[in-house]
């Protein structure tokens, strides 16, 4: 009857596929890494592994071409760009995808190097946009970048209000010899009824921090604990936090 497709046996699909797979190997050996990747990707329907052969022999502008047309996941797109040097095209997949933090993951672990960069570029991106505790977040991995870290941490302090409050649990994780400065800032949100929303935004930010969490942080944590389950009884949601995260808040305090 009449078909739009040819109709293969599974023992003639397998014949075929072998027959592929030591063309591709053929070519492979003959370095004609084009044609290889041609039949992984159309004959084989492996382009995974298409991508991942041309990284191997350093095909890094290539595969990120190939990436690209195929409309791969974008973190894949975003780390192949990272690889071949075109950060403009890496940059404006992660933007528009928001594949930044996906791409820095891939890459971490054989490609540190530009792993790091796309953190650097990622931050940047993020200071642009005023997000400065995003920014802190992204790159206090990076040693070198701790000194630009601390600044935005000046800056976000400075802004007041919930931005102030969520620094001072950065601060606990990232530079806890900085914290008896402000005490007594970070008391008065504890002690004054009127702060419920900065005493809200510091909880949630200190759920935020990574593991390991620092003594520093689970001691503003125990502090706060008080006062956040106290506004949940008052105030109650969503003007404080819910009970699910108070609980948290109360664990991370011990």
């Amino acid at each position: 009857g009449a078909s739009t497709s040819i109709g293969l046996d599974d023992e003639l699909l397998a014949h075929l596929r072998d027959i592929y797979r030591r063309a591709f190997q053929k070519l492979d050996r003959e370095q004609r890494f084009e044609e290889a990747v041609f039949v992984l990707a159309e004959l084989l329907n492996a382009r995974g592994e298409a991508l991942d052969h041309l990284e191997q022999h350093k095909r890094f502008d290539l595969a990120a071409e190939l990436a690209l047309g195929w409309d791969m996941p974008a973190a894949q797109i975003v780390r192949l760009h990272a690889l071949a040097g075109d950060w403009r095209t890496a940059l404006l997949v992660a933007r528009r995808d928001d594949a930044f933090d996906a791409a820095a993951t891939l890459l971490e672990h054989r490609w540190p190097d530009a792993a790091a960069q796309l953190r650097r570029e990622w931050a940047g991106s993020l200071v642009a946009r005023g997000l400065w505790l995003e920014a802190v977040h992204v790159v206090w991995r990076l040693e070198g970048e701790r000194g630009r870290a601390a600044e935005w941490l000046d800056v976000a302090e400075a802004g007041g209000g919930a931005l102030a409050a969520r620094s001072l649990a950065l601060r606990a994780q990232c530079l806890p010899e900085t914290l008896p400065a402000r005490a007594a800032q970070f008391m008065a949100l504890c002690d004054e009824p009127a702060p419920v929303h900065e005493r809200t935004a510091l909880a949630l930010e200190l759920l935020r921090l990574p593991a390991p969490v620092t003594p520093a942080a689970r001691r503003l944590a125990a502090l706060l604990a008080g006062a956040v389950v106290a506004d949940l009884a008052t105030a109650g949601p969503p003007a404080a936090v819910d009970q699910a995260s108070a609980r948290r808040l109360v664990e991370l305090a011990g």
